[in-house]
């Protein structure tokens, strides 16, 4: 079934976009890539069968 162009519900099935404020703000690489190596490093140091 088709249904018309309407200005009431169209936005129901926008998908939102993420205005950031500068370039790379959203960008959480370092910040994961240094949490993930401390887990790694409590692993190593306790062992893997702890």
């Amino acid at each position: 079934m088709r249904h018309g162009n309407d200005d009431c519900t169209s936005y129901l099935f926008e998908i939102p976009q993420l205005v950031l404020a500068a370039p790379n703000q959203g960008n959480y690489s370092a910040q994961v890539s240094e949490l993930v190596g401390e887990m790694l490093e409590g692993t190593t140091q306790r062992g893997a069968h702890a």
